[in-house]
């Protein structure tokens, strides 16, 4: 019998319609498929078993743009529970926002800060306020229908009332100083604030509807963000009162409360702020820690006594601005997390279920929760109303180049001293919108004078520090570094830790001190003394005036401070303070290769890329 012939065998127009050779197994090839086939079935099997007895955890961000979800990735554990429970019974994971209602809070986009809100648990982004000018500090009265914030819109900051539904607003204060923090009385008819009068921030109270403003406290320390407990008859606030921030009650059934004050947390070693009364006034969350690294605790307190149980501490975890649910079993609170903010909702049992409310590359503060869902009517006004994306800040107007050179040449900025400072012409614009501003804000042209901004390839750098500058880039400006410390602090900064790194808050001093112009500090401003163990300490007393956040400024415009270098505390180059970046996400090598041809940086650097 002849042998059988196969396809490959056969010519090519004799054989079978399908160009690909048919698959042709071995007795051992069979068997070895079908034990791994047995094999996956075994491992489904065992899967789907544990899957029936745990839960699975399931960790993502939304990344919320304008207009809405972009995409998920890694942060927050959402714990789903199996929808068979075991044998014993368990506790169920109570979501964060079970207990319903709407958050709003102070979110800063293209320079500009208005009030938005979101129903809990719900992503849908809705702005309540809006206004040009910076609008902040949102507090929800008790039934919810009406908000109380700080604007600026009618300049200086002054305190408005909205009605939620209609939009309707009415001014309350009229002061020409700064008035901010409003915080409801448990009834509805009262609102405390502070202000700043006779150059002291002090606490005082009105009505709702603005008359019968009363001056709650007078010490020379800053006292801040008061909060009414929920029977209505004291005000836990945070003051500087004994050189530390400290939170603070304050009796109101007595005339003169202040003579009877009681030191809530009294730390010397650290500073507490943002107190917040649960619902039924048992418990009282607040922060502790230096500003950016900041842990939030909750605390028992002793409605008989009127103090804190030391006893019944509890760490909350890491945040700020803490603001309770209505039925008392969860706090949302601000998270940090290196240039962005997150609004996150976190239950206080054992589960420690938290979720995002809202997250994005922006400036998030004071968030403020009320019961009621945002209605209808301002949803459909916030949708009516101006886009949620606004015009940019400003436009890099770039020059072209020749063929085979880099895209970007370096520009010579003008009106400037010392003369000769030069910027990339990827960032140049962004620089000169960046110096109006400052100027329109404090009344000074603060970056009329630099320390310098662009440094040749073959510059020497200081000592212990890195060649490999964005200086060099023409991305990076020193700014004017003379009036700091000086007497009058016309410059000063503070202190922020974050992630164990540190960083620094820098404030100018406005030229008008009328309060149409800036702010008061309100935090202690770090007083510098390289060469001590520490590097120096917060300031004892908080200097008087009215301050610009250049440090908020400049990030608007995408320029951003720089961490200090490990050793600051001992060398003052290493402080950084006054180090500003524009990298726009490029690591140094390819911020580098858009105004140097590659070649030049290998003569000068090395063949191999730095990413830093």
């Amino acid at each position: 019998m002849p042998d059988e012939q196969t396809p490959d065998d056969l010519p090519h127009d004799d054989r079978p319609p399908n160009d690909e050779a048919p698959i042709v197994l071995s007795r051992r090839q069979v068997r070895l498929l079908v034990a791994v086939f047995i094999a996956n079935v075994i491992i489904i099997i065992v899967l789907a078993a544990l899957a029936l007895s745990t839960p699975a955890v399931q960790i993502v961000e939304k990344i919320v743009s304008p207009a809405g979800p972009l995409s998920t990735r890694t942060l927050i554990p959402t714990i789903t529970p199996t929808s068979l429970p075991p044998v014993t019974p368990t506790p169920t994971p109570i979501s964060p926002f079970g207990g319903g209602g709407a958050i709003a809070f102070t979110l800063r986009r293209n320079g500009n800060s208005d009030i938005y809100a979101v129903n809990a648990g719900d992503n849908q982004l809705v702005r309540l306020v809006s206004h040009p000018a910076d609008d902040r500090d949102a507090s929800f009265s008790p039934d919810g229908a009406t908000l109380v914030f700080a604007s600026h819109r009618d300049g200086n900051w002054d305190l408005y009332s909205m009605d939620v539904a209609s939009g309707v607003t009415t001014r309350l204060t009229f002061s020409t100083t700064y008035e901010g923090a409003p915080a409801w009385s448990p009834d509805g008819q009262q609102i405390v604030f502070e202000s700043y009068r006779n150059d002291n921030l002090d606490l005082y109270v009105m009505d709702r509807d603005g008359k019968n403003v009363k001056r709650l406290t007078t010490d020379p320390a800053p006292d801040t963000n008061p909060a009414w407990s929920p029977d209505g008859k004291s005000i836990a606030f945070s003051s500087y009162r004994n050189g530390n921030k400290d939170i603070y009650l304050l009796p109101l059934d007595i005339p003169d409360g202040e003579k009877d004050l009681a030191n809530l947390t009294n730390t010397p070693d650290r500073d507490e702020d943002n107190p917040a009364w649960s619902p039924d006034g048992t418990q009282l969350a607040y922060t502790s820690g230096r500003p950016g690294d900041q842990l939030i605790y909750v605390n028992t307190f002793d409605l008989k006594y009127k103090n804190l149980q030391e006893a019944d501490v509890g760490l909350f975890g890491q945040g700020s601005g803490p603001v309770w649910s209505s039925d008392g079993k969860a706090i949302a609170f601000t998270y940090h997390r290196g240039d962005s903010d997150a609004l996150i909702g976190a239950n206080l049992g054992g589960w420690g279920v938290a979720q995002e409310a809202f997250g994005g590359r922006e400036f998030i503060a004071h968030p403020t929760w009320t019961s009621k869902l945002i209605p209808t009517e301002a949803i459909s006004r916030s949708l009516a109303e101006a886009p949620l994306k606004a015009p940019p800040l400003y436009t890099e107007i770039v020059s072209p180049t020749g063929r085979g050179q880099p895209p970007y040449v370096f520009v010579q900025m003008e009106n400037i001293q010392p003369p000769g400072q030069m910027l990339s012409d990827a960032v140049d614009d962004s620089f000169r919108a960046l110096r109006a501003r400052v100027l329109l804000e404090t009344g000074i042209d603060y970056l009329n004078l630099v320390g310098n901004t662009w440094r040749p390839m073959n510059h020497i750098p200081r000592d212990g520090q890195s060649r490999r500058s964005y200086h060099v880039a023409g991305r990076a400006v020193d700014i004017n570094q003379e009036p700091f410390q000086q007497a009058g602090f016309p410059t000063t900064i503070v202190r922020e830790d974050i992630g164990g790194v540190t960083y620094w808050r820098v404030f100018i001093k406005a030229k008008n001190q009328d309060g149409s112009m800036g702010e008061p500090l309100r935090e202690a401003p770090w007083a510098l003394s390289t060469g001590t163990a520490d590097g120096g300490a917060p300031m004892t007393t908080i200097p008087p005036g009215y301050y610009v956040d250049f440090t908020t400024l400049a990030n608007d415009y995408g320029w951003e401070r720089v961490r200090a270098i490990w050793q600051w505390r001992s060398y003052y180059p290493d402080v950084e303070w006054w180090h500003f970046q524009k990298t726009d996400g490029l690591p140094w090598w390819q911020a580098m290769e858009q105004v140097y041809k590659e070649e030049d940086i290998i003569g000068s650097y090395g063949p191999y890329p730095g990413m830093d």
